[in-house]
């Protein structure tokens, strides 16, 4: 025989993976190795790869069952090589579950695999024309075992220092993780009941089988796009975009090859009759659809923002609505404003003025400082029984130097996540707390001009404006010297139990 069996290690550490290689003894071509077919287990450094001249992939294959070690029904392999995702498949030819796109961190359809599974993922393009994911531990004492189950799941069993750390058996999937339950242009929701809806604009394909929660012939629009449609009228509608939050995003994506912000992408897409859809995402830029949106679900967090083709028409009623509702909301807020005002008013006009010995003994006062004759003056006892002995339900607020200072100071030295309540502290959400934490910074930044309006907080909160602007000095922590009209002039002075007050000019 012209060949041989010979290990390789794969890791420094001698006794951690080894390499199980095939050769030639003339040539010393390798034949085949354990690394290549990999069966159904990987380990930390495995590639699931795809060779981009040749097509091959390097699969990895269940076992048929718990005790048969012959190929199964189900195998992984990569896919899309533009925006790269793991597809699982049951006989090699049905999409059985797929983790969406890789954007660098995390798979866009698969949030709960940063929480449960997923740790030190990379994608290498193009080494020598293969194309490939991989992971590794950063503590050498690490060591973990991820492979497909005889089910199609995903089994995980971690080791630091050959002990078992951390056992999934199985990662279980919900019915909206299937490949395309809801069919085309249909959304799954596991929080709903039924799990399917159509999207606005669309309505079931087949009534009679979603009645039965048969939804695998999704939905179809029930008004036509106006692009692309000739109009003998002056007035051509157009078309826009409805968006969705938390979206896992369709199969069969493609993008753009150039540089693309957000905006550009929006453009792009509306000016293709064939674009039905749209999305971004700083790390793989610019996606969208051209043909069925299959295999949509809706998170409660993680995913993003998807962006869906609609008539101007369907549009229109969704911004009346909106508008209404703002109207409302200033319109009631207006009202509280002025109820507020009426109150105050009343009650300056209803209190008696006092001055004399009680003010002096109160307040210590310099009178070329502050003039308090206008203040109304009550006894301690009359406070005490009017606020039910000072109980915490009657205080309508206190101030926020201290939380504020803390939150600045933690801010400016990077310890973020100090700011966060370890109860409800959890790694899957960090990021939108981070972000929240952001928001609530500039809301309080010293000069009035620098924060945002509410309009613009809104969207910040709900991704809109996916670009957040350091925050500056926040009020409260130290004062600068700011002239002209942003200024805030104060004068002080000292009450009997030294502490200083404030009178605070507006803006």
């Amino acid at each position: 025989m012209n060949d041989t069996i010979t290990s390789t290690r794969f890791l420094k550490d001698p006794e951690t993976i080894r390499n199980l290689i095939l050769r030639d003894v003339t040539g010393g071509t390798t034949i085949w190795d354990s690394f290549s077919h990999p069966l159904d287990a990987g380990l930390a450094g495995m590639k699931i790869a795809v060779n981009r001249i040749t097509g091959k992939k390097f699969e990895y294959v269940s076992w048929k069952s718990s005790s048969d070690p012959s190929s199964g029904y189900f195998s992984a392999s990569l896919e899309r090589l533009d925006a790269p995702e793991v597809f699982f498949w049951y006989n090699k030819t049905k999409p059985y579950w797929r983790t969406g796109p890789w954007n660098g961190t995390v798979f866009l359809g698969s949030p709960k695999m940063l929480k449960e599974y997923l740790y030190g993922w990379s994608f290498v393009p193009n080494e020598n024309g293969l194309a490939y994911l991989t992971y590794k531990f950063e503590k050498p004492s690490m060591f973990g075992i991820l492979s497909i189950t005889p089910n199609g799941t995903l089994k995980l069993v971690e080791f630091m220092n050959r002990t078992i750390i951390l056992k999934i058996n199985q990662v279980e999937l919900n019915k909206c993780e299937f490949y395309g339950t809801c069919g085309p242009f249909g959304s799954c929701d596991i929080t709903l009941s039924p799990i399917c809806t159509c999207f606005k604009g669309f309505e079931p394909s087949n009534p009679e089988e979603w009645k039965r929660e048969n939804w695998t012939s999704g939905c179809k629009r029930n008004m036509p796009l106006n692009c692309g449609l000739l109009k003998n009228v002056s007035e051509v509608k157009s078309d826009g975009f409805l968006t969705y939050h938390n979206m896992k995003v369709p199969d069969f994506v493609e993008r753009l090859v150039v540089d693309h912000d957000q905006d550009n992408c929006k453009a792009d897409c509306l000016a293709n009759c064939s674009c039905l859809a749209y999305a971004y995402d700083s790390y793989i830029g610019c996606m969208y659809w051209r043909g069925d949106l299959i295999d949509l679900q809706k998170f409660s967090d993680g995913g993003v923002d998807l962006f869906i083709r609609l008539p101007e028409q369907l549009l229109e009623s969704k911004k009346g609505t909106e508008y209404r509702g703002f109207i409302i909301g200033i319109a009631g807020a207006i009202g509280a404003l002025i109820l507020a005002i009426s109150a105050y008013l009343f009650w300056r006009k209803s209190t008696p003025k006092h001055t004399g010995s009680r003010l002096q003994n109160l307040i210590r006062r310099d009178p070329k400082q502050i003039k308090l004759d206008e203040l109304p003056i009550f006894e301690f006892e009359k406070l005490a029984i009017s606020t039910n002995n000072f109980h915490s339900n009657n205080m309508l607020g206190k101030g926020g130097f201290g939380p504020v200072y803390k939150a600045w100071k933690l801010w400016n030295e990077g310890k973020i996540m100090f700011m966060i309540d370890p109860e409800i502290q959890d790694p899957v959400f960090e990021k939108s707390m981070v972000r929240c934490i952001h928001i609530g910074l500039l809301c309080v930044q010293e000069l009035a001009k620098e924060r945002p309006t509410i309009s613009s907080v809104v969207l910040m909160l709900i991704s809109e404006i996916t670009h957040l602007p350091p925050p500056r000095q926040v009020a409260f922590v130290q004062k600068q010297n700011c002239h002209g009209s942003e200024s805030s002039q104060k004068s002080q002075f000292s009450s009997n139990n030294n502490v200083t007050l404030t009178d605070i000019q507006g803006r």
